[in-house]
C-alpha cells in the first residue's frame, strides 16, 4: 500500500505546480482528479473494521509534512448534543437546503442502504498537497435521500475505506504515507481511535465473501480457504468481473476464435465463463463491436443478483470503460436494468435499500467530471437524483468519495 501512496504523493505535488501555474490562466482540476480517481480505481472494501492500537501509533504523512490529526474544533471527548433539526455550520451541498446535524441516534442507526460521504466545501483552486481535498466533512446520506452533517474530516483525509455503522467508525485512508494500517475515526467525536486492516485491491469477492479472484498478465489466481489456485487465463487481457455463482467467474475478453479461443485481433469481445477451481472453460459468448457486456460489479442486491456495469465492446478504452448503462448477470446473460447519469461510476461507491439502487459516479468521463449520487428504481426504471454534482468553477469540490454502511 505504501508504494501506491507515494505515487498519489507525487500525482498531488505534479497537481499543485498545476494549480500555482493555471491560477494565472485558466485554472484545471484535472490532476487533482487524476490523482484521486487513481486511488478509487485501485480500491476495493476488503476487510473487518476492528480498532486496535492507540491513536498514538498510527504515524501518517500528506506530502511529507501534514501530520493526521483532527480538527482543533473537535472536542476531546463525548459528543456535544445537537439538537435534533438544528442546520450545521459545516458542509452546504448546492441545491438542498441547509444540512441538519445528525444525532448520535441516527448516526448508529442508519439504515440499509445509507452511505458515509466524504465531500469537500472547498473549490479546486483552494486545494493543496498539504490540505488535498481542502475543508472536508463527512455526510450521512440515507437512501430516502435525506442528507445530514456528521462530522468534520480529519486533516489529509482522502477517502472513507469503511464504515461501521453500529460502531459509529469509518476507516478513513489518508493521502500520504501510512504505518500501522489505516486510520479509524470516530464519527461522534471526529477523534482518531485505533487502525483497520483495510488494503487496496481490485479482487474480485464471491458472493458469500470466501473467495477472491484476481488476474496476472497470463494467469487467474483465486483465494480460497485451502490456498491460492493458479490457472492459465484463456488469452492474454482477459479479466475477471464477477463471480455468477460460488464456483464460477465471468471473465471479459477481447475478441476469441470461437473454436480455439485463440486471439483474433478483431471487433468485439467474447465472454467467457470459467471453473473456479479447475481453471475450465466452461461457456463463452461472443459480443459483436457496440453491443453490451458486463466490465464491472455494482453491487449485489439484497435477494443476491448481480448488478453490473455495462459497457459496448470495442467501442471505449478496455482499461476504463465510460459507464451509463447497468444490468443483472446470470451465467452469460444479461438483463438490462436501466441507464443512470454517471458516465464513470465511483468503485464501491452502490448500495441497495429494498428496491432502490443507490449509485454515486461522476458526470463525464473526463477527470475533471463532478461527482453526486442517484437511486434507480428497480422496478420502474426511475432515477432520483439524491445528491446532485456541484457546478461551476466557483462552487466546493462536492463529493470526493463514498461508502455504504456495514
Amino acid at each position: 500500500m505504501a508504494e501506491r501512496l507515494h505515487d498519489l504523493t507525487d500525482l498531488l505535488r505534479a497537481a499543485e505546480s498545476e494549480r500555482v501555474r493555471g491560477l494565472a490562466a485558466t485554472p484545471t482540476d484535472a490532476p487533482l482528479r487524476h490523482a484521486h480517481a487513481a486511488l478509487r480505481r485501485a480500491r476495493t472494501r476488503r476487510a473487518v473494521l476492528g480498532v486496535g492500537g492507540a491513536a498514538a501509533a498510527v504515524a501518517v504523512l500528506v506530502a511529507g509534512a501534514v501530520a493526521w490529526t483532527p480538527p482543533a474544533a473537535v472536542p476531546p471527548a463525548g459528543p456535544v448534543p445537537t439538537p435534533a433539526g438544528t442546520p450545521s455550520a459545516g458542509a452546504s451541498v448546492p441545491g438542498l437546503p441547509p444540512l441538519r446535524q445528525a444525532t448520535e441516534e441516527e448516526v448508529r442507526g442508519a439504515p440499509d442502504g445509507s452511505m458515509l460521504v466524504m465531500w469537500s466545501q472547498s473549490t479546486w483552486a483552494d486545494v493543496t498537497p498539504h490540505l488535498p481535498i481542502g475543508d472536508a466533512h463527512l455526510l450521512l446520506l440515507r437512501p430516502d435521500g435525506e442528507v445530514l452533517q456528521v462530522a468534520p474530516a480529519p486533516q489529509g483525509a482522502g477517502l472513507v475505506l469503511a464504515w461501521d455503522r453500529a460502531a459509529a467508525t469509518a476507516a478513513i485512508l489518508p493521502l500520504g504515507e501510512s504505518t500501522g494500517g489505516v486510520p479509524v475515526v470516530d464519527l461522534l467525536t471526529g477523534r482518531v481511535v485505533g487502525t483497520a486492516d483495510e488494503q487496496l485491491t481490485d479482487d474480485v469477492v464471491s458472493p458469500d465473501g470466501s473467495q477472491q479472484a484476481w488476474r496476472t498478465d497470463a494467469t487467474l489466481r483465486v483465494r480460497t480457504p485451502d490456498g491460492v489456485l493458479v490457472h492459465d487465463l484463456p488469452a492474454r487481457g482477459c479479466r475477471p468481473v464477477v463471480w455468477v455463482d460460488a464456483a464460477q467467474l465471468l471473465l471479459d475478453c477481447p475478441a476469441l476464435d470461437p473454436v480455439t479461443l485463440d486471439l483474433t485481433r478483431q471487433p468485439g469481445a467474447t465472454t467467457v465463463l470459467v471453473d473456479a477451481a479447475t481453471g475450465a472453460v466452461t461457456q463463452h459468448r461472443h459480443v459483436p463491436a457496440g453491443e453490451d457486456r458486463p466490465v464491472e460489479l455494482v453491487v449485489r442486491t439484497q435477494d443476491g443478483r448481480a448488478v453490473v456495469a455495462l459497457a459496448p465492446a470495442g467501442d471505449v478504452p478496455r482499461a476504463e470503460p465510460c459507464r451509463t448503462r447497468l444490468g443483472t448477470a446470470d451465467g452469460l446473460d444479461v438483463a438490462p436494468l436501466g441507464e443512470v447519469p454517471p458516465a464513470r461510476l465511483h468503485p464501491g461507491g452502490a448500495t441497495t435499500a429494498g428496491d432502490r439502487l443507490l449509485v454515486a459516479g461522476s458526470t463525464g468521463c473526463e477527470e475533471g467530471a463532478r461527482s453526486g449520487v442517484w437511486a434507480l428504481d428497480l422496478v420502474t426504471g426511475a432515477v432520483e437524483v439524491l445528491l446532485p454534482p456541484t457546478v461551476g468553477s466557483d462552487a466546493p469540490i462536492g463529493l470526493v468519495d463514498v461508502t455504504p454502511g456495514r
